[in-house]
């Protein structure tokens, strides 16, 4: 009878023990990890950008509105906007901005060359409205070139994230940079 107590036991404790390390790391077990090579349409210069795009806003990350795991793994932000560049009939205080990539729980996919933003940061958008396979506009917005049209804002400069596609804006400050992509406009 002790050894099959004994027995019990310890099969028991082994249990709660396997139990409690797959609630507290589940990753442990399974962990899925890929990284997407992303063609963007191509623009020859800033100016053509800022012509191009529907939208050009500076904003705030403020939070992870909803990921989602699917042919292409994507994560929308909440996003307030600060800044309005294009167009001047832009109303909205607050909008939605779908980027690809994922990073949640035991899942990861990186877009080549472009890491998900953070909460908090504030970058200067080109933006294009988003579309449904049938034309019908989603209530969001998409980067118009992933990382390559989106410019980290820190202490009032910009910092493009390919330096080589956009040298002389790397440190410009906001200000000028909007009233250069301003000439493009008129």
């Amino acid at each position: 009878m002790n050894k099959r107590r004994t027995l019990l036991l310890t099969l028991t404790a082994f249990i709660i023990l396997s139990l409690f390390i797959v609630w507290r790391y589940p990753c442990l077990l399974s962990q899925n990890s890929i990284v997407i090579n992303v063609d963007y349409p191509g623009y020859a210069s800033l100016k053509e950008m800022t012509q191009s795009v529907d939208a050009i806003i500076v904003g705030r990350v403020e939070a992870i509105h909803s990921r989602s795991w699917s042919e292409l793994p994507s994560t929308t932000f909440n996003i307030t906007v600060l800044q309005i560049v294009k167009p001047s009939t832009f109303n909205q205080s607050k909008i939605l901005v779908t980027q690809g990539g994922y990073d949640y729980e035991c899942r990861t996919a990186d877009v080549s060359g472009d890491p998900l933003m953070n909460v908090g940061e504030k970058y200067l958008f080109f933006l294009l409205k988003w579309r449904n396979e049938d034309g019908t506009l989603r209530p969001e917005y998409i980067r118009s070139m992933g990382g390559l049209s989106m410019f980290l804002v820190r202490d009032d400069k910009v910092y493009p994230r390919y330096e080589s596609w956009t040298p002389s804006v790397s440190g410009m400050t906001v200000d000028n940079l909007v009233k250069e992509l301003e000439t493009y406009l008129n």
